[in-house]
């Protein structure tokens, strides 16, 4: 885990809503703008990534339909170097980890953040750039076992970050 990263301050950059209670960071460039996700017969992925999707969308499971925010964490030059989704509003107070759930890759600098299964519809996703590469999505797991987050983080990224 990169300590850099954890002790980050994070800056909400805009928001989404979901109608799925599920969220995504996906690469843009892959995806496309008309991008909605279906169901494959009785195949309906909550956490992780569709296999014909892997390495350009990541996805978890909410729990819910709200609001939620985007915030990222950027370099001194101003490039996003990691990016979350918390689903509580108290997520850095809470105990617990982060934990790996997959890989995302960002081949133009451009980055998604959306609830997957609804329509391209501006209220459902949210674009930015991010810097190209390889990212580690990890979602944020309380000692119960709840999840309260997804976050990608720029792979062997140490710093440092704009204060």
């Amino acid at each position: 885990m990169s300590k850099i990263i954890d002790q980050g301050r994070w800056e909400e950059i805009g928001s989404i809503d979901q109608e799925a209670a599920t969220v995504a960071f996906g690469d843009r460039a892959v995806l496309g703008s008309d991008f909605v996700l279906r169901a494959q017969g009785r195949a309906f992925i909550s956490t992780g990534a569709p296999k014909r999707l892997a390495d350009s969308l990541i996805l978890e499971s909410t729990g819910g339909d709200y609001p939620v925010p985007i915030e990222v964490l950027t370099d001194v030059d101003g490039s996003v170097v990691a990016a979350r989704i918390p689903f509580v509003t108290d997520l850095d107070e809470m105990f617990g980890a982060w934990r790996k759930t997959g890989e995302l890759e960002v081949t133009t600098g451009q980055c998604v953040a959306c609830d997957p299964w609804c329509h391209p519809h501006p209220v459902y996703r949210f674009e930015f750039d991010a810097r190209p590469g390889r990212y580690i999505a990890e979602r944020f797991v309380e000692g119960n076992g709840d999840v309260w987050g997804l976050r990608i983080r720029l792979r062997g990224y140490r710093g440092p970050l704009r204060t």
